[in-house]
């Protein structure tokens, strides 16, 4: 009971901030409109043509079944990510709207650039979008940058503890070979979704000044 009276008494003493809480409700408010937005969004995005792209690395590699493998992985370092982020409410609110940043970046980029699964795709079944987000419909054309990539890299950046960190960097760097031994994505929405992510918490992170 001492840790859920540590959390409450933090979070208690972060909305006695004004600001935390505007904060708050905007990192809030946007995941929800997000989530809201991703049914309809991706129903679009699956049912429209796409372009394939020539992919040097992909076309040297098998394809391989690493579903579980995957999964197991992500949701590991999320469920470690969030216990964590509980206890620093700010660290929290912050994560939070980058996530929001770095998604609707995700989303924009996926919409400008429409593309067809690459050759010899294993189907990426993902459990909280197959039984959440869109049930039942296996969603491939949401390709250009690779939103599981950004999420690892962006739990690893707000990490304040470096073992820690490095371990997240770990993992983020087996997910990416992984996505791309499975040929879940191309080796360009792997490799540049770390930069995307970077762009969105340094934005979510920023703060101005005294006399600014």
């Amino acid at each position: 009971m001492s840790s859920f009276s540590a959390i409450f008494t933090d979070w208690k003493q972060f909305f006695a901030i004004r600001k935390n809480v505007l904060l708050f409700v905007l990192a809030m408010g946007w995941a929800i409109a997000l989530f809201l937005l991703f049914h309809p969004f991706f129903d679009y995005i699956q049912q429209r043509d796409g372009h394939h792209i020539n992919d040097w690395l992909l076309s040297r590699i098998p394809s391989l079944d690493f579903n579980w493998s995957i999964f197991v992985l992500i949701y590991s370092v999320t469920l470690v990510a969030v216990v964590y982020l509980l206890y620093h409410p700010e660290l929290f609110t912050r994560a939070l709207l980058a996530y929001g940043i770095v998604t609707t970046m995700r989303l924009l980029m996926i919409y400008l650039f429409p593309l067809e699964p690459p050759r010899g795709m294993i189907v990426l079944k993902d459990p909280f979008f197959f039984y959440v987000v869109q049930p039942k419909n296996i969603i491939t054309k949401d390709l250009f940058f690779s939103g599981h990539t950004s999420t690892l890299v962006l739990f690893s950046l707000v990490m304040d503890i470096r073992w820690v960190k490095y371990v997240f960097i770990g993992c983020t760097v087996v997910l990416g070979c992984l996505i791309l031994i499975q040929h879940v994505h191309y080796t360009y929405d792997v490799v540049l979704a770390p930069f995307f992510t970077y762009y969105s918490y340094r934005l979510a992170f920023y703060k101005r000044k005294p006399g600014e």
